[in-house]
């Protein structure tokens, strides 16, 4: 008996810690009410595990959550430490975490001015070249000289620009946060990443030529998310335990921590920006190269986009301002022009914000997935996904590719219906060309 109290009472301990920390309380359950604005009522997750349904109560119940809550977008699913697809405005804090640990990831579309007519009838040898000029994918988290995702030899271009708009500023995080910075952070910097990230070719309703690119701020950023997720927990000591959830630890405005985080999120918002922009002038150095002669002198930025989707902010909304953040999600203020992405079959979006309030002016980035990475498509799906898509697909195959086939992911068009009220479709992109990392 003596024992089956004492372990009764340990596994009531053992309950009391766990929902301390991971689930919010009952009297909190209530106070999601009205504090939870959702765009994705009609699209359910086939896979149970990426439900955000919880994430998204305890973020919704954060102390640090504005008065008029917060929004989920139709592309919210589970995410790693904090749901992904969500806007987040908070009172005078920011949380590391729910920007995530790719501050700065989002798209960069090029318009070119040449016609679909006008590029070669097979675009393998363009495909080839792309992948040869553009380093993708990692063998090596530790050691960028071993990695073939990295420049083993940084070109000069790129050195040069990382020495005139990046050094300096890094140079001062690395002397303030020393724990937060790595070693040559522009051996990544014209680098793709990892499948999730992607170069693409696609076509408008009128024949013209785009280019997309999909990466953030590479293995810098990711030391800078992972420096100040910490050190909010431990700046946070044993108060981080009343809090819905240990993961969602902030950092108050009036810390000296909370400056170095701005100053470092912006650092890594331009350092994500420059590695789109150098990758795209890649791909349009490459396609110049293998388009007939009589069009080698086209235009490749007739219209540029560049849109970030892992980011914080200072808004004012509804008359009061936060720090908005913003984790899959893009700023969709009245007329602004974003990107939102679709699988590597579907179609993309560019389209002009509507200035919704409820969406704190926001809307999706891209799909959001329905299925675990762990639960890979069928190359079945895959190849029934080539056979609909609207036009031939150049691709790389690759080792990962099924982690990112298009069952994986929610369907684009229900995605834009469900946004209808967020955003207005400008042009509708059609996948010609996709490079993913390995």
């Amino acid at each position: 008996l003596l024992w089956a109290r004492r372990s009764g009472r340990i596994r009531s301990l053992m309950r009391s810690f766990s929902d301390r920390i991971f689930w919010p309380r009952v009297e909190a359950r209530e106070a999601v009410k009205g504090k939870l604005h959702k765009f994705m009522r009609e699209l359910p997750v086939e896979d149970r595990f990426l439900d955000p349904k919880y994430q998204l109560k305890l973020m919704a119940t954060h102390p640090k959550i504005s008065q008029h809550g917060m929004a989920a977008m139709p592309n919210c699913n589970f995410g790693f430490m904090s749901a992904t697809g969500v806007v987040v405005p908070l009172n005078g804090a920011v949380i590391p975490a729910v920007v995530g640990l790719d501050i700065g990831c989002g798209i960069t579309a090029r318009k070119t001015s040449l016609k679909y007519s006008e590029l070669p009838e097979s675009l393998k040898d363009l495909r080839l070249a792309i992948q040869e000029s553009v380093p993708h994918g990692h063998s090596s988290l530790e050691h960028l000289s071993d990695d073939y995702g990295s420049w083993s030899s940084v070109p000069d271009n790129i050195q040069r620009l990382y020495n005139k708009h990046l050094a300096t500023h890094y140079a001062w995080i690395g002397k303030r946060a020393p724990e937060a910075i790595i070693e040559h952070p522009q051996q990544q910097l014209g680098t793709l990443g990892l499948p999730d990230h992607f170069v693409e070719m696609s076509t408008d309703e009128l024949e013209n030529v785009w280019i997309l690119v999909h990466t953030g701020s590479r293995k810098p950023g990711r030391k800078l998310g992972e420096y100040f997720t910490s050190l909010a927990r431990n700046e946070m000591g044993v108060n981080a335990f009343s809090l819905p959830n240990v993961n969602l630890a902030y950092i108050e405005e009036s810390s000296k921590s909370f400056k170095d985080y701005l100053a470092a999120e912006r650092w890594a918002n331009k350092y994500a920006k420059f590695n789109r922009e150098l990758i795209a002038k890649n791909v349009v150095n490459c396609l110049r190269e293998h388009v007939p002669s009589s069009f080698r002198n086209f235009s490749g930025q007739v219209e540029v986009i560049d849109c970030p989707h892992n980011f914080a902010s200072k808004e004012t909304h509804m008359g009061s301002e936060f720090y908005v953040l913003r984790r899959g999600a893009i700023s969709a203020k009245l007329d602004e022009v974003g990107i939102v992405a679709g699988t590597m079959t579907d179609k993309s979006y560019i389209v002009k914000g509507t200035g919704h309030d409820k969406s704190f002016e926001s809307c999706s980035s891209g799909v959001g997935r329905t299925r675990s990475k762990s639960r890979e498509a069928s190359y079945e799906d895959f190849t029934r996904a080539l056979e609909e898509a609207d036009r031939p697909l150049e691709y790389r195959k690759s080792s990962r590719w099924m982690e990112t086939a298009p069952s994986s992911y929610k369907n684009v068009a229900a995605v834009m219906r469900a946004q209808g009220k967020l955003c207005d479709i400008v042009h509708t992109l059609t996948p010609i060309l996709n490079i993913k990392g390995e």
